[in-house]
C-alpha cells in the first residue's frame, strides 16, 4: 500500500485465498477519506464524529434543546426568512426585519432563519419536508 497525499493516491489491494485455508487478517486504516470527484483534497482532521471542524472552513453550529426559550442573535439589517415547526407539527413561515431571537417557542422542533424572504416554492418545500417528518 502507498500513503495517500492531497495530490493523488490510488491504492489497490488484491487478496487471494486458497480454498479451505484458514484466514486471519486484520486491516488498520488511518486517515481514510473518500472523494466524490477525481481530485484528492487534503485530509480533514477531526477529534470525533461530532467534532468535525477544519481550519479555514466555518464551523457548523446546532441548537440544543436545553429547555430555554431564547437564542439571542445579532444580524445585519435586512429582511430575513423565518420558518419554524413546533412539537405538534404546526409550521409557520414568515419574513421579519432584524430578528433578535432565533427561537420562537419553548416547544420548538425546528427553525430556519436566513437572509432574504422565502419564495412560494421554498415555503412549499419547507412545509412538505416538516409534514413528512411529523407523519
Amino acid at each position: 500500500m502507498t500513503a495517500a497525499t492531497a495530490a493523488s493516491a490510488q491504492t489497490v489491494v488484491t487478496l487471494g485465498f486458497a480454498s479451505g485455508a484458514a484466514v486471519d487478517v486484520t486491516y488498520r486504516l488511518k486517515g481514510l477519506q473518500f472523494e466524490a470527484g477525481a481530485v484528492a483534497t487534503p485530509l480533514q482532521h477531526n477529534l470525533g464524529p461530532h467534532d468535525v471542524t477544519e481550519p479555514g472552513v466555518p464551523d457548523v453550529w446546532h441548537l440544543w434543546d436545553d429547555g430555554g426559550d431564547s437564542l439571542p442573535v445579532s444580524l445585519p439589517a435586512g429582511t430575513y426568512g423565518r420558518a419554524w415547526v413546533d412539537h405538534l407539527g404546526a409550521v409557520t413561515v414568515d419574513a421579519v426585519s432584524a430578528p433578535a431571537n432565533a427561537l420562537l417557542t419553548t416547544r420548538q422542533a425546528g427553525v430556519i432563519l436566513r437572509a432574504g424572504a422565502f419564495n412560494a416554492a421554498e415555503e412549499a418545500a419547507i412545509r412538505k419536508y416538516w409534514a413528512q417528518l411529523a407523519a
